[in-house]
């Protein structure tokens, strides 16, 4: 019986992701501190899910649909409004064919609809994106060079990348903002947007340090009943602890804002020109390790018959991991009718629609749905908003990828900005960031296990035989053959680099008839 010693590996896979649909609708009242609705400027819309958990091919999640109504009042003055909430959302879906092996759930709005009911009730339909992503967890036994075998062994080396460690953690951020002094005062905030950007996760010893940007938009009236808008960035620099990586280690990471809080105070004399921030963001990472083995490729006894038994492991092989930047621009037309006065701001949300990965590149195509918010030379309805879309398609650089391989891409915007050309003509220019992970599928025999018998293995060939190199041959394959050793051959015919044979090569070879 051999006792062998056995090394256990976790395969890397790339996340398999199954997308689900759900709808929501929901009825909104008008809160009575606020005016009658006259025209809905904008509706603005994001879904998180906050929680979720699987049990018996049932998802359970819970989260929330953010939302932001700006509307002009059905007043004489027409004033600008906004009604801002949330509506809660829990459910179970069953999801009998997906793996619940290491979950991660993203959401996104597919479509979003608001009808208005009354002046003081509309209706919001939602259809949602559920994201489910589900990695497989493989552990297998592989055989090392650790053992000492009195066999003739073949050994390779062969790269593993490994997950060595995933951590969830929450990051709060807190800030006070004070307005700059040309700035007029703030009645009420209409709308406050919060995006992540520059969002980069490295690995140092024990430890993954986290670097970024919160940037904030906040429109507002003032007491006279006009808009403002101030932008503040606000940087993002966190150690996260207790992390089994070092500076080698790969970092694959995402970090979603999930809660958000706004509020007005006023400064030292009184007037409302304070806004306190409060963010909880999520970050979500895993460090990659790449480990390289000496695995038992073949065995043969030369007195004893052995039966290596062996196993065809699966796994992916990341090749290529980068991220990419590219700038993207266009030109959008406003409702010819309108004069723009003021374009006040640009909202942007990505959407990859199709990955194709090609020889030594990967290639994206997808879309910003944009929102435009701007003044107009029309005292009825003094404020508009126009939907656009801004359509792309970006080659990524990814040297070794091919059409077989798989790839994880994730793409954020940067920066988006505006120029006007004309009264109602403006140049949008958008700056892209994509993060790239291709993996080659892999697909290897390993030996698991060695069987001895007490048979003796002589074969069917004479005593001596003279054999002639063909194009492929290697010692090992031949020695094998042969029942004899790399060593009995070299020495006999004087090979000083057993590695090194040559097709025509006459080769002088004794099988071993000896019997254990």
């Amino acid at each position: 019986m051999l006792n062998i010693e056995k090394e256990k590996v976790k395969l890397k896979f790339l996340p398999e992701e199954n997308v689900t649909q759900i709808v929501f609708e929901e009825d909104i009242i008008v809160p009575d501190v606020k005016a009658d609705i006259g025209n809905i400027i904008q509706v603005d819309s994001q879904v998180h899910i906050k929680s979720f958990s699987f049990n018996l091919n049932k998802l359970n999640y819970d989260g929330c649909i953010e939302y932001n109504i700006l509307y002009v009042s059905d007043e004489q003055e027409k004033t600008i409004n906004s009604i801002i909430g949330e509506i809660k959302i829990n459910d179970i879906l069953n999801m009998e064919n997906i793996r619940h092996e290491d979950l991660t759930i993203e959401s996104e709005i597919e479509y979003f609809k608001h009808t208005m009911i009354n002046s003081r009730k509309l209706n919001l339909k939602v259809v949602i994106n559920m994201k489910i992503k589900s990695e497989k967890n493989l552990e297998k036994d592989i055989i090392t060079s650790e053992n000492n075998f009195d066999y003739q062994t073949l050994y390779e080396d062969i790269d593993f990348d490994v997950k060595n460690d995933n951590k969830s953690e929450k990051i709060f951020i807190k800030e006070t903002i004070e307005l700059p002094s040309n700035k007029p005062s703030i009645k009420d905030i209409l709308k406050c947007s919060m995006s992540l950007k520059n969002i980069d996760f490295k690995a140092i010893d024990e430890k993954v340090v986290l670097k970024g940007n919160l940037s904030i938009v906040v429109v507002y009236n003032n007491y006279e009943n006009s808009l403002e808008l101030i932008e503040y960035d606000i940087g993002i620099n966190e150690i996260i602890d207790n992390v089994n990586c070092d500076e080698n280690m790969m970092v694959d990471g995402k970090m979603d804002v999930q809660d958000k809080y706004v509020e007005i105070s006023t400064d030292q004399n009184g007037d409302e020109r304070i806004i306190s921030i409060e963010m909880v963001a999520e970050a979500k990472f895993e460090i990659i390790a790449e480990e390289k083995k000496v695995v038992l490729k073949d065995i043969y006894g030369v007195s004893k018959k052995i039966k290596p038994q062996k196993e065809i492991y699966n796994y992916d092989k990341i090749i290529f991991k980068n991220k990419n930047k590219s700038t993207i621009k266009d030109t959008f037309s406003i409702d010819k009718n309108d004069v723009i006065l003021q374009v006040y701001s640009i909202d942007g949300k990505i959407k990859i629609d199709n990955i194709t990965v090609k020889k030594d590149s990967i290639v994206s195509e997808g879309h910003i749905d944009c929102k435009i918010l701007y003044i107009v030379a029309d005292d009825n309805i003094p404020i508009k908003s126009s939907s656009q879309v801004l359509y792309f398609v970006q080659t990524i650089d990814a040297r070794g990828a091919d059409e077989n391989m798989k790839v994880k891409l994730d793409a954020n915007i940067e920066h988006i900005a505006f120029n006007m050309i004309s009264k109602n003509e403006l140049e949008v220019k958008a700056i892209l960031c994509f993060d790239a992970m291709v993996a080659e599928k892999k697909s290897q025999e390993f030996i698991v296990d060695i069987i001895e018998s007490e048979e003796v293995d002589v074969g069917v060939y004479p005593s001596m035989i003279i054999y002639f190199v063909k194009t492929g041959d290697i010692l090992w394959d031949i020695s094998k053959k042969y029942n004899t050793t790399i060593k009995q051959i070299a020495e006999l015919n004087d090979i000083e680099n057993s590695n090194i044979i040559y097709p025509g090569q006459k080769l002088v070879i004794l099988k071993n008839t000896n019997i254990a």
